[in-house]
């Protein structure tokens, strides 16, 4: 039993001191659009939103160059009209342009790229809800 428990605690140091020499993949992508919902979802609700932007400013710059990073980069700085202007791939993409069109007073495009977003995405979608709440906003 002694040596079970030694070869246990001898694993464990070996997990837990060896270096890590590239980030982590899982999260990259996902992260990303994590922060891009709740940073959404705040601004909809009139919230702080200042630490969610810089975290999904920094999220966004370890994507690789897309469409989609590059938008949700500008729309972290701030810079609604340059986001704008990123053409959207996916309906996370369409979905983050119809904000971004709302918050610029652009309505009628929001409305468009919300339904967009929203077109051929399943029911259970899990950014559904908040693109629904967006394009009630958007009207």
């Amino acid at each position: 039993m002694m040596a079970g428990l030694g070869i246990l605690a001898a694993g464990v140091i070996v997990i837990a001191s060896r270096t890590r020499a590239e980030t982590r993949v899982e999260g990259g992508a996902f992260e990303a659009v994590r922060l891009a919902s709740e940073l959404i979802r705040l601004r909809m609700d009139g919230e702080d939103s200042a630490p969610r932007r810089r975290a999904l400013k920094s999220a966004a710059g370890k994507l690789p160059d897309s469409s989609l990073s590059r938008a949700m980069a500008k729309f972290a700085s701030g810079n609604l009209p340059a986001a704008a202007e990123e053409r959207p791939e996916s309906p996370f993409a369409f979905g983050l342009r119809g904000w971004i069109l709302i918050e610029l007073g652009r309505h009628p495009e929001a409305a468009e790229a919300l339904a967009e977003a929203l077109k051929d995405t399943p029911k259970d979608w899990e950014f559904r809800p908040l693109f629904e709440a967006a394009q009630r906003k958007a009207r």
